[in-house]
């Protein structure tokens, strides 16, 4: 990082903090977002979104969480050149994120951040990986509750159901 970029990160965050500090109404610092879902946004200060989004991470044990889902790798059924050949010819199903314990994966699943894998193709998460199932639901449960923050998730599909966002993945049809 040029010494440019890291002067405009720490002039940025001065900024942040500033209106952090002062509870800056949402409609000031993020305007598309209060436009966008003014029924979730409208009249809240940026402090208390702040602390509704800690709060929410915080009472769900994210950090326990992470660690536990990279702590044990779930079971390898097969290769992943195998799980790819079943995507393309069709062998495979969608099925709701919360729901791929006992199933094999057919595709990467890769949460940013961090960018580091959850299940690899070929692989099946069962009960001792079941951290990454939950996850994953904390991840959609975000996504419902703080519209506008939603998490980027390569590997699955998002769809609108009843006004929620719901996580699938590819697995292989069994």
């Amino acid at each position: 990082m040029t010494k440019g970029k890291s002067g405009t990160l720490v002039a940025e965050l001065s900024r942040f903090k500033a209106l952090y500090d002062g509870n800056s109404p949402i409609e000031e610092v993020f305007p598309d977002l209060v436009r966008q879902y003014p029924a979730r946004y409208a009249g809240l200060g940026l402090a208390d979104l702040c602390r509704e989004m800690h709060g929410f991470l915080r009472a769900e044990s994210i950090p326990v969480v992470v660690r536990d889902v990279y702590s044990r790798l779930p079971e390898p059924v097969m290769t992943p050149a195998e799980a790819y050949r079943r995507l393309v010819r069709g062998e495979v199903v969608q099925v709701p994120a919360g729901e791929i314990e006992g199933k094999t994966v057919a595709v990467m699943v890769v949460p940013y951040p961090l960018g580091i894998p959850v299940i690899m193709p070929g692989e099946r998460c069962g009960q001792e990986t079941r951290a990454v199932v939950d996850y994953l639901e904390i991840l959609q449960e975000f996504d419902n509750l703080f519209p506008g923050f939603e998490n980027e998730v390569h590997g699955v599909d998002v769809v609108t159901r009843e006004g929620r966002r719901v996580y699938y993945a590819y697995c292989v049809s069994e």
